[in-house]
């Protein structure tokens, strides 16, 4: 089993654009032998790890980590996803109902006024044929 340590955290505070922030204490493990259905295993260095949520978690709560392959040597490795979307930036779905791509009346329309009627009387479950 191959093991992928990751050392040298830096913290969000003192990031640049071009700076990757990798999860110091967090380490992603691959087993070959392992079934299909398991991409690996995430081991966590508790007092590493701690320091760098401390650093790291954003304004939210929420601490992000992807787990990316090193372009040089093809090594998985854990990094920090620091991603916020610009504020007062509209979404997707806002800038569509903007644009009149999506007519949110319909959306907020009640269900059809189509009811299913049950029949009153019982059903002898030994007249249903399966």
């Amino acid at each position: 089993m191959d093991m992928y340590f990751i050392k040298d955290s830096v913290n969000l505070k003192n990031k640049t654009m071009a700076d990757k922030i990798f999860a110091d204490g967090c380490y992603f493990k691959r087993n070959p032998k392992a079934p299909d259905y398991v991409v690996g295993q995430i081991s966590i260095d508790s007092k590493k790890f701690r320091e760098f949520m401390d650093l790291n978690t954003n304004n939210d709560g929420w601490l992000n980590i992807d787990v990316k392959i090193s372009k040089k040597t093809g090594n998985p490795y854990c990094s920090l996803n620091d991603y916020v979307k610009p504020t007062g930036e509209p979404t997707k779905k806002e800038r569509d109902i903007e644009a009149g791509v999506v007519d949110i009346s319909e959306a907020q329309e009640s269900p059809a006024e189509d009811t299913i009627e049950y029949p009153e009387e019982e059903i002898d479950p030994e007249s249903i044929l399966f």
